[in-house]
């Protein structure tokens, strides 16, 4: 199993109603998988807010792990690794 910090950001920090949380993933697990496990735990409203109806990132979200923009095409095969911080956030929001 592995763990990683979930942070939230914008719109997605007011659907979950919580600024971070930790997830636990069996070893192998992609952003495809935690996205899944992330509407599991908050309902179908925050998945609508992931991603488009095709089960797609929606253009207006950004993911960012250990710091860094991931391409969208990308993000939903990109594997996870133990103890990465994996960030929600809207493209035009900043720090």
């Amino acid at each position: 199993m592995i763990t990683v910090k979930v942070e939230f950001l914008g719109p997605y920090r007011l659907e979950t109603g919580i600024a971070e949380t930790r997830c636990e993933l069996p070893e192998g697990s992609t952003l495809g998988d935690l996205l899944m496990a992330l509407s599991e735990r908050f309902g179908a409203g925050i998945g609508a807010l992931l991603l488009d109806a095709a089960g797609q990132v929606r253009q207006t979200m950004a993911v960012a792990v250990d710091g860094r923009i991931l391409p969208p095409d990308r993000t939903l095969s990109y594997r996870l690794q133990d103890g990465q911080t994996v960030l929600f956030l809207s493209p035009a929001m900043g720090g």
